[in-house]
Parts: structure tokens; C-alpha cells; sequence
């Protein structure tokens, strides 16, 4: 796993085989695209600007609890986030749920 440029480990979903990439983004045939589609991937491009300056004025902790984990990834107990736990986790921010709720979706 990486760390963004904000000092996070990311990389939680991605695929663990180049077969897995693939499924993941080659477009098949029953998704209601056109023929020319089929087999081939679109390209999204995102200008994204990093506002780095500001954010490293912050304190790790602060950071920390901003994006609502460690910058390892784990929780702040210390328990590891797995995948599932990872994709939930601005759900969890977001509606203010236990991650012991979260667990039960």
C-alpha cells in the first residue's frame, strides 16, 4: 500500500491480480454499452489540487481525526481496517455510526 499526499496509507481496494484489474475494467458485453465498447475500458481524468501547504500546518492528530483513522490505516484502537471497513468508513463519518455498526450492514 501507498501513502496519498496527504501522508495516509491508501490502497484498500485495489485489485490483487492482473486478472481482477481486468475484470474490474475491461467493459463486457452484457453492461448495456455499445458494441464498441465491449472489451475496451473508459479513461475518467480528475484535476485534483492538493491543498498539502494547508493540511501539513495541521497536527498528525488533528489530521487524524479529520479523516477519522490512523495514517497507517488502522482505527484508533488499533485494530486493523480491512476492506470492507475501509469502504465504509465515510458512511460511518458521514451517518455517525459505531464501527461495531457498521460491521452489521
Amino acid at each position: 500500500m501507498a501513502r496519498n499526499p496527504f501522508h495516509f496509507t491508501e490502497g484498500f481496494g485495489n485489485p490483487d491480480t492482473e486478472r481482477e484489474s481486468l475484470d474490474r475494467a475491461l467493459i463486457p458485453s452484457d453492461q448495456n454499452e455499445p458494441q464498441w465498447a465491449v472489451g475496451g475500458s473508459y479513461q475518467v481524468v480528475r484535476i485534483i489540487r492538493f491543498a498539502t501547504d494547508l493540511w501539513d500546518k495541521d497536527s498528525v492528530g488533528e489530521q487524524e481525526r479529520i479523516v477519522g483513522r490512523q495514517r497507517d490505516g488502522r482505527w484508533f484502537d488499533g485494530t486493523p481496517v480491512d476492506e470492507s471497513m475501509n469502504a465504509r468508513l465515510h458512511f460511518k463519518r458521514v451517518r455517525g455510526v459505531t464501527r461495531s455498526q457498521a460491521r452489521m450492514n
